[in-house]
């Protein structure tokens, strides 16, 4: 998968290529958790199911 990391100036902080698996998306969790979770937002297309894992692994992060 492909992530890029934005501040809200559009401006691109990260961009990377990611498995689509628990290391990628540990790997996605750990470029996230230096930011404050009210300064993100995430997009994702849904393209197949494959979003769905993805989807899955951030709610069981998510501190609602």
């Amino acid at each position: 998968m492909k992530i890029a990391l934005l501040n809200s100036n559009s401006q691109v902080k990260l961009s990377k290529k990611l498995s689509v698996d628990k290391n990628g998306f540990n790997e996605l969790f750990s470029s996230l958790k230096d930011y404050d979770k009210d300064e993100i937002l995430i997009a994702m297309e849904t393209t197949g199911i494959y979003h769905l894992f993805l989807l899955s692994f951030l709610l069981d992060f998510v501190d609602f």
